[in-house]
């Protein structure tokens, strides 16, 4: 996959996780507890609800490396166990995302994550082959690892749930 100029790139990733998909909605609604379990969020500071008082704008602060950064968040409901984001004012570029939820056996759920990126011109340039899969791995991994441990936290030595 290359980052060509006006191009969107395109990364999913699922994980099963020891939870319903409603205690997995649950936690990803709670978007004033992400900096709780999201390393490079600082605060977030809803500033829209829908009509089912859930997240419809947000404003995300945070930090990547020596960079602070300042996003607006809009929030959209697909269906009942999916959340839909768009990312925006970041000098990276656009972003746009997808969360779902499914039932799997024994009470689980198959959670995945679609993101999609709009590089900068700037991040562009840094984002050839090899570096885009690094970038992309590491995003969705932690994402998703840190979105599972906070469902069930790990008792220390034990390995984290399979990607799939």
């Amino acid at each position: 996959m290359s980052a060509a100029e006006g191009s969107w790139l395109r990364a999913e990733r699922s994980l099963i996780i020891d939870a319903p998909p409603a205690a997995c909605l649950a936690v990803l609604l709670d978007v004033e507890r992400h900096p709780e379990w999201q390393a490079h969020l600082q605060r977030v500071t809803v500033i829209e609800r829908d009509d089912r008082d859930r997240p419809a704008r947000a404003i995300l602060e945070g930090r990547v490396g020596e960079r602070d950064l300042t996003l607006a968040v809009t929030y959209r409901y697909p269906s009942a166990n999916r959340v839909a984001l768009e990312l925006s004012g970041s000098d990276f570029g656009d972003l746009r995302g997808q969360w779902s939820f499914r039932a799997v056996s024994g009470g689980r759920s198959r959670a995945q994550l679609v993101l999609e990126a709009r590089p900068s011109w700037a991040l562009r340039l840094l984002m050839r082959g090899p570096a885009y899969e690094n970038i992309r791995d590491q995003v969705l991994g932690h994402l998703l690892d840190d979105f599972a441990a906070r469902l069930n936290p790990r008792r220390p030595g034990e390995p984290p749930s399979s990607r799939r």
